[in-house]
């Protein structure tokens, strides 16, 4: 469950930094240790009620 929430964290700040900063998100990805095919399986989730 931990390990979930941060993964998530390293998810929000991709997602934050390829928008808002000129960063692409293949470097933000080797950067927090996550891949690519990942952070976008993420990005394309559907938020549950709990979230």
């Amino acid at each position: 469950m931990i390990s979930q929430i941060r993964l998530q964290l390293r998810y929000m700040a991709i997602k934050e930094m390829s928008t808002t900063d000129t960063f692409p998100v293949v470097l933000l990805c080797e950067i927090a240790q996550v891949s690519r095919a990942a952070y976008y399986k993420w990005l394309k989730r559907t938020v549950s009620v709990r979230e």
